[in-house]
């Protein structure tokens, strides 16, 4: 059964904590998140590479659902899929987001990061196995993965609390050469070019500001 109920504590965008999270679901070293200061020529140099994933956090999730959700739904009404090879977990568990896109992340890249033996690549070889909203109720009853989670949410600079939160997590992938967008929340998923020149036209002044880092190894 899905797990609509369950409420977690929020991540914050904090690599430090994440890396921690990292290593305690078995993701061994050198796979890494990082921040990135800025998309200016210099700044974006000064990234270690290879780069496997970016991961946004948008600080007000009203304001995702005006720009992303219509998107989101029009390909639902004509019954997009997720496309072959691509791992996607729709979010039933509040205030997950956070794990949700290092999760997307990490398992869009299995393929080129060293994943290890431990909890997150035992839950992985499972959630292959069952339909996306069934992967959510798979992680919601995972006790270690759900600690870990807990850890990393109160790892951070801020204090950590159970009510819903503004901001909102999502995860860019480069899979089977198609740049997309992945955010559990709406379940659906998006190939990003395709709706690129609308939203870059209008993110800028919509979005005050955006915190985000990479994974990487």
């Amino acid at each position: 059964m899905a797990q609509e109920n369950v409420q977690w504590l929020p991540l914050e965008s904090n690599p430090e904590a994440m890396n921690k999270f990292l290593r305690t679901i078995g993701i061994p070293e050198p796979t890494q998140c990082v921040d990135v200061l800025g998309f200016d020529a210099d700044l974006v140099a000064m990234l270690p590479q290879p780069i496997y994933a970016v991961i946004f956090c948008f600080p007000d999730y009203r304001k995702f659902e005006a720009q992303f959700k219509p998107i989101y739904d029009k390909l639902a009404a004509e019954g997009a899929k997720v496309p072959e090879g691509v791992f996607f977990m729709e979010q039933t568990i509040g205030n997950a987001c956070g794990t949700f896109a290092i999760f997307h992340a990490l398992a869009n890249n299995a393929d080129k990061i060293n994943l290890g033996n431990g909890t997150f690549k035992g839950f992985l070889e499972k959630a292959k196995t069952v339909d996306p909203k069934e992967r959510s109720s798979l992680l919601a009853t995972n006790s270690s993965l759900a600690t870990a989670h807990e850890g990393c949410a109160q790892a951070g600079d801020t204090v950590a609390e159970h009510e819903n939160v503004e901001h909102h997590f999502i995860c860019y992938v480069n899979k089977n050469g198609q740049l997309l967008e992945i955010g559990g929340v709406l379940f659906s998923l998006i190939t990003f070019l395709l709706a690129a020149y609308f939203l870059c036209s209008r993110l800028g002044d919509r979005f005050d500001i955006c915190v985000c880092w990479e994974i990487r190894s």
